[in-house]
C-alpha cells in the first residue's frame, strides 16, 4: 500500500457519498494486502434501511481500486432491492473559451453515482450528471435505471435521456420557492440529485406544501400530496410514451417531510460521523430571476382547468404506475432479472 494511493481512494470514497466513516476501515485493509475486500455502510432514509458493500480490488501493479458498490434497500412489505453500481476515476476535459497563458483550462468531470442518488435511482427517480463524451468534451444528461433492460446480474442499466429543460418547467408552476435567487438554486439542485423536496405553491391565494419530482421521461414534473398520493403531472405531449414506471406503492410518507434542507444534509449514518459530506457538489448555472407571482397564478389557474378535463386519464395512468411497479420490484428482487 502506498500513502498517495490510500489518499486517493480516500477522497473517491467521501465524493462517492460515503464520508470519512469508513477511513480507518479502508487503510486496515489496504495494508493488510488483500486481493479484495469490502467495506459495509448503512443508512436510513425515512423508514427505508439502505445498505451498501462497497468493492476494492488490487491490481497487478500493487494499487487498489473501489470498481463499485453493491446497494440493497429494504422496505415495509415488499422485497428487497438490490443494484451494482460501478464506479470510476474522474476525467480531465478542456474548458470552452477559457485559457491560462494560452493553454486550454481543465476541469474535471466526475461522473459516479453518490449514493444517495443511487437509493433515488431505486425509487425510479432520475438524476442529473455530467458526463464526457467519446470525443473528449462535456455534456449533461438525465439518467434512470431501466427496469426493461437488465444484465446478466439482473441489474438495471441506466438509460440516459435528454432534452428536458427543468428549469423552464419550473416556471410553470407558482412555486413560491422560485422568487428567492438561493432558494430556486437549492430546489433545481435537490431536484438534480433525484431527490422530492417539499415546496410551497399559491393556489388562489393560499399556500400549499406540495412534494415534486423531476420527471424528464415525459418531460414534465410530478406532483404529491401529503400521502404520496399523484395529484398531477404536466408532460410535453410530443414525449415518448414509453418510460421508467414510477413505484408509487414503495415510498413512504416519509418522503413527502423532506424539505431542501434535509435532501442537502442527506442520512443519518449508523456511524459517528453525523456531519460526513455526502457526495461530490458540481457547479451549477447562476440561478436566474423568476417570473412574478401573478404571472405564475394566472398561469396554474389554466393548468387546474386542464387538470380538471385529464382527470380521467390521471387515474388511469396511475393503476397502470401501480401494475408496473410491481413488475419492477420483481426484476430487482434478489437480484433476478
Amino acid at each position: 500500500m502506498t500513502q498517495e494511493n490510500f489518499e486517493y481512494l480516500k477522497k473517491q470514497v467521501k465524493y462517492t457519498g460515503f464520508g470519512d466513516a469508513l477511513e480507518f476501515a479502508l487503510k486496515d485493509n489496504m495494508e493488510k494486502g488483500a486481493a479484495n475486500f469490502q467495506l459495509q455502510h448503512s443508512a436510513e432514509f425515512g423508514k427505508d434501511k439502505v445498505n451498501a458493500l462497497l468493492n476494492f480490488r488490487l491490481s497487478e501493479q500493487g494499487m487498489y481500486f473501489f470498481n463499485s458498490y453493491d446497494m440493497t434497500v429494504q422496505k415495509e412489505g415488499v422485497p428487497d432491492m438490490k443494484q451494482t453500481f460501478s464506479v470510476y476515476g474522474p476525467q480531465s476535459v478542456e474548458k470552452k473559451g477559457e485559457a491560462i497563458d494560452g493553454e486550454p483550462k481543465k476541469e474535471w468531470v466526475n461522473s459516479n453515482i453518490t449514493f444517495k442518488e443511487g437509493y433515488n435511482l431505486m425509487q425510479d427517480r432520475a438524476v442529473f450528471k455530467d458526463f464526457v463524451s467519446k470525443e473528449g468534451e462535456k455534456y449533461s444528461s438525465w439518467v434512470i435505471l431501466n427496469a426493461k433492460d437488465t444484465d446478466e446480474h439482473g441489474n438495471c442499466k441506466i438509460k440516459r435521456l435528454k432534452d428536458f429543460d427543468l428549469k423552464a418547467k419550473l416556471a410553470e408552476y407558482p412555486i413560491k420557492e422560485l422568487d428567492n435567487a438561493d432558494s430556486k438554486k437549492q430546489l433545481i439542485e435537490s431536484l438534480e440529485k433525484g431527490n422530492r423536496p417539499t415546496v410551497t405553491m399559491l393556489f388562489n391565494g393560499k399556500e400549499e406544501k406540495r412534494a415534486i419530482e423531476a420527471n424528464p421521461v415525459y418531460r414534465g414534473i410530478k406532483m404529491f400530496d401529503g400521502n404520496q398520493r399523484t395529484i398531477m403531472q404536466q408532460q410535453d405531449p410530443n414525449a415518448p410514451k414509453e418510460g421508467n414506471a414510477q413505484t408509487m406503492a414503495q415510498n413512504t410518507q416519509a418522503d413527502t417531510q423532506n424539505t431542501i434542507k434535509n435532501d442537502q444534509a442527506g442520512p443519518q449514518h449508523e456511524s459517528s460521523n453525523q456531519n460526513a459530506p455526502q457526495g461530490e457538489q458540481k457547479n451549477n448555472q447562476s440561478a436566474t430571476q423568476a417570473e412574478s407571482p401573478n404571472d405564475r397564478q394566472g398561469l396554474q389557474n389554466g393548468q387546474q382547468n386542464a387538470a380538471k378535463d385529464t382527470q380521467g386519464q390521471a387515474q388511469n395512468a396511475q393503476k397502470e404506475e401501480k401494475k408496473n411497479a410491481n413488475n419492477n420490484r420483481q426484476r430487482r428482487r434478489n437480484g433476478v432479472s
